[in-house]
């Protein structure tokens, strides 16, 4: 049987227009439980992405307060781990949004990333002068 033996249904599916939004990193949320340095450092933490000495500076406190909260305040612990998080869904959200723009860097880059072997990298590629 091939086919044109088969007689293929008529499907009409309406699919939406659904598009992802790029997002910022301003629109990642501090939590309302913290010291107001605790807020402020988040902020710039989340904004600047620099060493913690340069963001430390930024947000008025000392790299040492920083690490004094990260390693005894449990609250800012998971408040900083969340950031961390949300920054990764930005950074997920934005290539999604630069993939369906068309960018092929994007692209080329989830599909090596997100189907492994099956698209491999370029050093699988034969070159010009290679076996």
């Amino acid at each position: 049987m091939n086919e044109d033996d088969f007689d293929f249904p008529d499907i009409d599916i309406d699919f939406p227009d659904v598009f992802i939004e790029r997002l910022s990193f301003d629109d990642i949320e501090i939590p309302t439980n913290l010291k107001p340095s605790q807020r402020r450092f988040l902020r710039v933490y989340a904004r600047a992405r620099g060493s913690i000495e340069e963001m430390a500076r930024k947000a008025g406190i000392s790299p040492r307060t920083f690490y004094n909260w990260r390693d005894n305040d449990p609250d800012f612990k998971e408040a900083l781990e969340n950031v961390n998080a949300d920054m990764v869904d930005v950074a997920k959200s934005n290539l999604l949004v630069n993939i369906q723009e068309g960018d092929s860097r994007s692209t080329i880059f989830f599909l090596k990333r997100y189907c492994g072997s099956k698209w491999g990298t370029t050093t699988d590629l034969p070159r010009k002068g290679r076996k």
